[in-house]
C-alpha cells in the first residue's frame, strides 16, 4: 500500500513539473531590426535619437518589451526614473513598428560602422515567452575638427597692439571643419607668452558646421612680446567630455614701448565730438609701456581727416614707467567727417631725438539731436484719477549715437508720482524711437487748471529738456444737499426716504446713477408678490444733472423691527459719465437718518407718562367745573 501511495505522489510531481516547463518554455522570436540614425553620429555625442525599424515575420506578439543595451561604443542615455524601457502593445505578424532610443556614443570610438544590440522580449497568442536579441548596424561617421583664427579688437573693428598693452579685447574666431555640429562647447585658455588672458574660459554653446563663431575677451600683452605672429595652444571642449586642442595665431605688430590714446574734452569731463565743430579741447594721453623713464617726450601731430590739429607739436616731458603724461590741444573736425573711430598717425620722440612711429584712436560720435514727445493714457485728466499712464518718447535724430541716456521727470507737488522718477535708456541710436511709461495719481481735491511737468533726457556730453503741460479737466460735482425722512420708527414700512442731490461742479453730469448701500436697520422695500424688485430697488436712474440742478430722489424704505431709536449712517454711490472722459466717474458718500420711537411707547416712558396723568387730571377738572356751571345755571 505505502508504495502505491509513493508511486502515485512521484507520478503527480513529474507531471507538476512536466506542466511548469510548458508554461516557462521560451522560443526565439523570427524578428529582425535595422537602424536609422537621424544624424550623422560622432564620437562623444550624447543622448543622439536612433531609430530602429523591427520587422516582425513570426507570429503575432503581444506585449513586447525593447530593452536598449549597453554594447560598444555605445550606452543608453541616462533616462528618467530607468524609463529606457520601451513597451509595443501589439506586433502584428508580418508588420514592422519603428522605436527611437537615446545613445550616448564614447569619445574615444573611432569611424566605422558598429553592431548594437536590443533585447525583445514577448508573448504569442498562446501564452508562449519568446525572447531574441536583435543586431542592428550603426555608423559612426562624424569628423570633430575646429580650426581657430584671432584679431586684436573686434571682427568689425580691428586695432594694432603693441608689448605692455593691457586691457585690450581679442577676438578668438572658432569654425567647425567637420561634419556635425558640435554642443557644449567652451573654450579654455592658458596664459602663456605674448598674452595674458584675463578670463579662464569661454562658453560658447553650440558651433554649426562652417559657420564661425566669435568669443571676445580682454588680455593684456607681455612688455617683451617681440614683434610677429606668435602661436599660443588653446583646449576646447564639447559634448559631454570630448576635447580638441586649438592653435590660436597671435599678432604682435608693434615694438613700441610709447601708447597714445585720446579723449575730446578732459579726462575727468569727456565731452562729445561731432562733425563741423571747431575749436574743441582734445587730450593726449601717453603712457610709458616700457621700464626706463622716458625724458623729453614730445608728439608730432598730423592733420588729416577726419581731424586738424590747431598746433603741431606739444611737450610732454618725463614719463615714469608705467605711468601716463597727459596734454591738451585744440582741434577742428572736418564738417564731412562721418561717425567712427579713426587712427591718425603721430611721432613721439625720446631723449635725444629717437622717434616712435604710431597711431592714436580719435573718436568722432556724429551729430546727438534728441527730441521728446509725450502724452498721458487717458487722455483727458480729471481728479480722483490713478494710474495714469505718461507716455514718453525719445528720438535721436542725429548721425551719431546717444550714450548712457537716462530720462528724469519731476511732477509739481499737486501730483503724485507713483512710479520711479528715472529710467535708463543706455544707448539710442539714430533714428530709433525709444518708449519710457511713468505712473501717477491725481488726488480727488487737486484744483483744475495747467500743470508742468519737466521732462530731461541726459546723455554723455548733453542733455534735452522739454516741459509738458499738463491740463486736469474739471468735473461735476455732485453733493446730497437735503435729506427727509418722517415717521421713521422700529418696524415702520413703505417709509419715504427723499434726497436732494445737487451738482455744484461746473460740468454737466451724464447718465447719472444713484445706488443706496446695503443696511441692516433701513433698507428698501420689496413687494413679497414681486421678490426680483430687491435686485433694482436700490438704484434710481437720474439722467443728466446739470451745473446747479437739483433733483430729489425717493425711496420707499422699511425700517428693522429690531431698530433702536437714535441716529443711522447710510452710504449711496453715484455714478456718472463726462464729456471727455473714458471712464465712469464714481463718488461715494454718507447721510444721516433718524430713527424714533413709537407714539405708545412714547407715551409710556416716565416724564411722559407723568405729563399724560397731568392732564387727564386738568380735563377731568375741566369736565367737573363744566357739570357744576350747568347745574347752577339750570337752578336759577
Amino acid at each position: 500500500m505505502k508504495g502505491k501511495l509513493a508511486l502515485i505522489v512521484v507520478l503527480a510531481l513529474m507531471f507538476m513539473i512536466e506542466t511548469l516547463t510548458v508554461a516557462m518554455s521560451t522560443s526565439t522570436a523570427d524578428v529582425f531590426g535595422f537602424a536609422k540614425p537621424d544624424e550623422i553620429l560622432a564620437p562623444g555625442e550624447i543622448g543622439q535619437p536612433i531609430t530602429i525599424s523591427i520587422t516582425n515575420l513570426g507570429p503575432s506578439l503581444f506585449n513586447v518589451s525593447v530593452i536598449p543595451l549597453s554594447v560598444y561604443p555605445f550606452t543608453p542615455y541616462s533616462y528618467f526614473n530607468d524609463t529606457n524601457n520601451i513597451t509595443i502593445p501589439y506586433l502584428g505578424s508580418g508588420s514592422s513598428d519603428n522605436i527611437t532610443v537615446l545613445l550616448n556614443v564614447n569619445s574615444a570610438s573611432k569611424d566605422g560602422v558598429y553592431k548594437y544590440y536590443i533585447d525583445l522580449c514577448g508573448y504569442e497568442e498562446n501564452g508562449d515567452q519568446v525572447q531574441k536579441k536583435i543586431e542592428v548596424s550603426i555608423p559612426v561617421l562624424g569628423q570633430e575638427k575646429i580650426y581657430a583664427e584671432s584679431t586684436w579688437g573686434t571682427a568689425n573693428s580691428s586695432i594694432v597692439v603693441g608689448p605692455g598693452e593691457y586691457d585690450v579685447p581679442f577676438t578668438i574666431i572658432l569654425q567647425n571643419q567637420g561634419n556635425v555640429m558640435l554642443s557644449n562647447v567652451t573654450l579654455h585658455l592658458h596664459s602663456q607668452y605674448p598674452v595674458k588672458f584675463l578670463q579662464d574660459n569661454v562658453s560658447i554653446g553650440y558651433l554649426p558646421v562652417g559657420q564661425p563663431i566669435f568669443a571676445t575677451v580682454l588680455a593684456d600683452v607681455y612688455t617683451n612680446a617681440t614683434q610677429g605672429v606668435h602661436y599660443i595652444t588653446a583646449n576646447v571642449t564639447f559634448f559631454r567630455n570630448s576635447s580638441i586642442k586649438v592653435m590660436i595665431p597671435v599678432d604682435i605688430i608693434s615694438t613700441d614701448q610709447v601708447m597714445v590714446q585720446t579723449v575730446w574734452g578732459s579726462a575727468s569731463s569727456p565731452i562729445i565730438a561731432s562733425s563741423g565743430e571747431v575749436n574743441l579741447p582734445i587730450t593726449l594721453i601717453v603712457k610709458n609701456l616700457g621700464t626706463n623713464l622716458l625724458s623729453n617726450v614730445t608728439l608730432h601731430l598730423h592733420s588729416q581727416y577726419p581731424v586738424k590739429f590747431l598746433q603741431d607739436n606739444v611737450s610732454i616731458g618725463f614719463i615714469p614707467a608705467g605711468q601716463i603724461n597727459e596734454a591738451i590741444v585744440t582741434a577742428d573736425v572736418y564738417s564731412n567727417a562721418t561717425p567712427g573711430v579713426y587712427y591718425l598717425p603721430v611721432n613721439v620722440t625720446i631723449y635725444q631725438g629717437e622717434t616712435l612711429t604710431m597711431e592714436m584712436p580719435v573718436t568722432i560720435a556724429g551729430t546727438i539731436n534728441a527730441s521728446i514727445t509725450a502724452y498721458t493714457f487717458p487722455p483727458q485728466v480729471f481728479p480722483g484719477y490713478s494710474d495714469v499712464e505718461l507716455h514718453i518718447i525719445s528720438l535721436n535724430y542725429g548721425s551719431g549715437i546717444a550714450q548712457n541716456a537716462t530720462i528724469y521727470i519731476k511732477v509739481p507737488s499737486q501730483i503724485q508720482l507713483i512710479s520711479q522718477s528715472i529710467e535708463k535708456i543706455g544707448a539710442m541710436p539714430s533714428g530709433v524711437p525709444i518708449n519710457s511709461t511713468f505712473l501717477f495719481n491725481v488726488p480727488n481735491n487737486t484744483p483744475v487748471g495747467n500743470y508742468n511737468i519737466n521732462i530731461t533726457l541726459k546723455y554723455d556730453g548733453g542733455y534735452f529738456t522739454k516741459i509738458y503741460k499738463l491740463t486736469i479737466y474739471p468735473k461735476a460735482n455732485i453733493i446730497i444737499s437735503n435729506v427727509y425722512f418722517s415717521g421713521a420708527t422700529a418696524g415702520a414700512s413703505k417709509i419715504p426716504l427723499t434726497l436732494t442731490l445737487e451738482n455744484i461742479g461746473n460740468i454737466t453730469a451724464k447718465n447719472v446713477i444713484l445706488r443706496l448701500g446695503q443696511s441692516d436697520v433701513i433698507y428698501p422695500h420689496v413687494s413679497s408678490s414681486n421678490p426680483l424688485q430687491a435686485l433694482t430697488a436700490s438704484e434710481y436712474f437720474i439722467g443728466d444733472l446739470k451745473p446747479g440742478q437739483k433733483v430729489n430722489v425717493t425711496y420707499i424704505v422699511d425700517v428693522s423691527s429690531g431698530a433702536s431709536p437714535g441716529s443711522y449712517q447710510l452710504a449711496t454711490s453715484l455714478e456718472w459719465n463726462q464729456t471727455g472722459s473714458i471712464y465712469p466717474f464714481v463718488q461715494s458718500d454718507t447721510f444721516n437718518v433718524t430713527v424714533s420711537l413709537p407714539l405708545l411707547s412714547k407715551l409710556t416712558t416716565g416724564e411722559s407718562l407723568l405729563i399724560l396723568v397731568l392732564v387727564i387730571i386738568v380735563i377731568i377738572l375741566i369736565i367737573v367745573l363744566i357739570v357744576v356751571a350747568r347745574k347752577r345755571g339750570t337752578r336759577q
